[in-house]
């Protein structure tokens, strides 16, 4: 039996909408980063399209756990509500049933329909009672990232949810929040840009109840090591790096004690001037650069949160006894002290220059993927595999894209090159083609991957 996936999204729109693919399209490439580095991967599929652009056989997707159907409605939806297909159908009466679908699994399917223009609703007078998410009131250029915010929101809030292990009916408004630690040093406050006050003049406009630690709000007279540690305990780490930050010795242990906690954390770079010397272990995260818009701020942190829970659930799946997993990538100050013996992180696997100092530990680390090639190691037999790649035409039949396929034959490729396999291919030198991102993938030498013990 196949293992499911912890969690995917069906992205439902008009096929025949231009606007409305685009914006499917944008939402795939912002929870899915590019699959020659380490990041998110959260499965996204499409309404399936055979080119008549009428309504599918309605259907949630059985590969994962959890499904979040995002339903997009503009003026090309609304306008073919109430057209029949050959099979009777409406696009208004598939997205009932795309509702009554979930309603069906209300602890496994969570239904999201997005308002894309004015004049989109309604869609059926039996969604009538559903409160749609008015992206149009955002405008176009804003209004996909709204999408993609509010997603981010739900899909993290369902994780954390898995996670505590309810079986409950959940709704959104059940969901526990987001809690942001945010460590920075005093010294810095009250200089320009003023990075915090703007942060925290922002979570308190958004957030009417408080869902963030302020490392300055811990009590006078109680034990500062003790309060960070139950602040950072399940939160996330946002740290603001400013002249003085390294400085700090509270700031650097804030930094310490999250990695050990293995929590998601962001740097936000906001040096005014220069470091006089630059704290190691602020590596192996994401890191912003400070441009005066604090939301650019929170939505890097959410997707950081969702990339590591993501890992989590999908790792998890995969543990073996003797394994600790890893929601990023390994780093000599998080594997020391560790009593495992294997520790398992997110694909694609580190380059050899940073392999061969992990091994020092004395401990394994392997991706999921370096697992499956250990057990089914190729080289010795010397294949050489012919590849031919070409762009399939009824990709959006089965609810894919261009993108979809560009990640699967690039994955495909990493596996056989590790597996020891030798690929054969007749060349595509376009700026987009398959040569250019196969050189990238033979710039790491690949037999110090297999050779991890």
């Amino acid at each position: 039996m196949a293992m499911k996936l912890p969690l995917l999204v069906q992205v439902e729109y008009y096929t025949g909408s231009k606007e409305a693919t685009d914006i499917a399209q944008w939402l795939y490439s912002k929870f899915n980063d590019d699959p020659a580095i380490p990041g998110i991967r959260i499965p996204i599929y499409f309404t399936p399209d055979d080119g008549s652009h009428e309504p599918p056989v309605p259907h949630i997707a059985t590969e994962a756990e959890r499904v979040v159907v995002v339903l997009l409605c503009d003026d090309h939806l609304a306008g073919n509500a109430r057209t029949r297909n050959k099979s009777g159908i409406t696009w208004g009466e598939y997205a009932v049933q795309l509702h009554q679908l979930c309603q069906a699994s209300p602890e496994t399917c969570w239904f999201v329909p997005i308002q894309l223009t004015e004049t989109a609703f309604p869609i059926d007078k039996r969604l009538d009672d559903i409160n749609f998410l008015q992206a149009w009131k955002f405008g176009n250029s804003e209004s996909r990232i709204f999408v993609a915010r509010r997603l981010m929101n739900l899909l993290i809030r369902i994780i954390l949810k898995m996670q505590t292990g309810h079986t409950t009916i959940i709704r959104n408004q059940e969901f526990p929040p987001l809690k942001i630690f945010i460590s920075h040093t005093k010294l810095d406050l009250d200089k320009e840009p003023k990075v915090v006050q703007t942060l925290l003049d922002y979570l308190k406009a958004e957030n009417p109840e408080k869902t963030w630690f302020d490392s300055g709000d811990i009590v006078i007279g109680s034990l500062f090591k003790d309060a960070i540690e139950r602040g950072l305990s399940d939160t996330v780490l946002l740290a603001v790096l400013t002249d003085s930050y390294s400085s700090r010795s509270w700031c650097r242990r804030e930094l310490l004690l999250a990695k050990q906690k293995q929590r998601p954390v962001v740097v936000v770079n906001a040096l005014q001037e220069r470091e006089i010397r630059s704290f190691p272990y602020a590596g192996n995260t994401p890191v912003i650069r400070w441009n005066k818009h604090p939301q650019d701020v929170v939505d890097l942190l959410l997707l950081e949160t969702l990339r590591h829970i993501y890992a989590e659930e999908t790792l998890n799946n995969q543990k073996r006894e003797d394994d600790e997993i890893f929601p990023g990538c390994p780093e000599l100050v998080t594997m020391l002290n560790r009593k495992c013996k294997v520790i398992l992180y997110p694909d694609p696997p580190l380059g050899p220059e940073e392999l061969t100092l992990l091994e020092t530990t004395g401990i394994k680390i392997q991706t999921p993927l370096q697992r499956h090639v250990l057990a089914n190691n190729l080289r010795k037999r010397s294949l050489i595999v012919a590849f031919s790649v070409s762009q399939s035409e009824d990709l959006s039949k089965f609810g894919l894209c261009i993108s979809h396929f560009e990640s699967v034959y690039l994955e495909l490729s990493r596996y056989m090159l590790l597996a020891g396999v030798r690929l054969a291919y007749g060349g595509h030198l376009q700026e987009d083609g398959y040569t250019l991102r196969l050189a990238d993938l033979l710039r790491e030498p690949v037999q110090s991957w297999q050779s991890v013990p």
